[in-house]
């Protein structure tokens, strides 16, 4: 971000038939923040959506861009609405639905969840995923803070800040090493700095299938950076619960399978979903029922490690302490403030109720 504003190809991200007058948009109140934009309550045309107004930094900026470019290509019930965008410089704002139900991490934090939960999220997400990833796109920030609930029941994926459409090509779907997401979700190979591609995506819906059998997040015992280090670098995974039906630990073992290519596409996961859903008997679907979730299982000394762990890591990344200037260095002021060195936290409940 400049003084001036910012150059003009961020104006023209935005077609002409997805430009909405800053005039048409009254904020109501502020719902959500973080490092690249504030997100508000807001009235368009005498309906309630959710604004997100780009903060004038260049991470925000960036960030702005890249959810104007991937919500314009993508319509599916189970992603977010795109209803345009407000270009009005120095003021860039994305104009979304909004989802009165606020987002899962939310609704897991203050419980109880009701019957069915497990289900409606696991299937909407799954969904959601296998049409991203249908349309060459990968979200790189999946966890249940970026999926939104809205008042009919509906699960919709948000937040494509860090969204990369990927050149099947050229590259057959693999994407540059980068260090890009959230460490408690990240995928080894993407901790590690290697290519990687969809199965990152998989990798992550597991995080996100942990989190709803515990209501927790992963690795709530230790600092997100050392969870990070220890998926990365010793093939360690949290616990599932004891108890855990084996259809859906099966489940999430095969999405955080140390080898990318072992991990299942979400295509193929929408049918195991709906298979292991159907093969239940009552008192499974009673278990993953309970309203504040189940505790991780125990945690061994040297922590849960696969027992086909990740290949050893090069020898320059030894530990922990070598992410941390780098995780610095990449997302400068969008870390948390409760040193998870997590990205724009507030900014996953874009589109989200209070």
């Amino acid at each position: 971000g400049a003084q001036g504003g910012p150059p003009a190809p961020a104006a023209a991200a935005v077609e002409e038939d997805w430009r909405i007058s800053v005039d048409e948009v009254h904020l109501e109140r502020r719902i959500g923040g973080g490092a690249s934009g504030t997100t508000y309550l807001a009235s368009w045309q005498g309906a309630p959506v959710a604004v997100k107004v780009a903060s004038s930094g260049g991470s925000g900026l960036e960030s702005w861009k890249t959810e104007v470019t991937t919500l314009t290509m993508l319509r599916h019930p189970n992603v977010v609405r795109y209803m345009g965008a407000v270009v009005a410089p120095p003021t860039y704002c994305l104009v979304l639905e909004y989802c009165e139900a606020g987002d899962v991490r939310m609704y897991l934090d203050k419980g109880p969840t009701p019957p069915g939960f497990f289900w409606r999220v696991a299937e909407g997400v799954a969904l959601g995923m296998a049409y991203l990833h249908k349309r060459d796109m990968l979200h790189r920030d999946l966890k249940c803070s970026n999926v939104l609930l809205s008042s009919d029941g509906g699960v919709k994926l948000t937040d494509f800040g860090l969204a990369v459409q990927i050149d099947q090509e050229r590259s057959r779907g693999w994407v540059g090493a980068a260090e890009i997401g959230t460490f408690r979700w990240m995928a080894p190979e993407v901790a590690r700095r290697e290519g990687y591609h969809r199965s990152a995506d998989v990798y992550s819906f597991a995080m996100v299938l942990f989190e709803l059998l515990t209501h927790q997040v992963p690795f709530s015992e230790r600092p997100a950076m050392q969870a990070a280090a220890a998926v990365a670098l010793h093939g360690v995974r949290p616990p599932l619960p004891t108890g855990t039906p084996p259809a859906i630990a099966s489940i999430v073992t095969a999405c955080w399978a140390a080898k990318p290519s072992q991990r299942p596409s979400f295509r193929k996961l929408v049918t195991e979903l709906a298979a292991a859903k159907k093969a239940l008997d009552p008192s499974d679907h009673a278990w993953l029922d309970a309203a504040d979730g189940h505790p991780p299982g125990a945690a061994t000394p040297t922590g849960n490690r696969l027992t086909d762990p990740s290949p050893p890591p090069p020898r320059d990344v030894p530990d922990s302490a070598q992410l941390r200037p780098q995780a610095q260095s990449m997302w400068g002021s969008e870390h948390r403030g409760d040193g998870d060195f997590e990205p724009a936290g507030g900014v996953a409940r874009t589109a989200s109720g209070p």
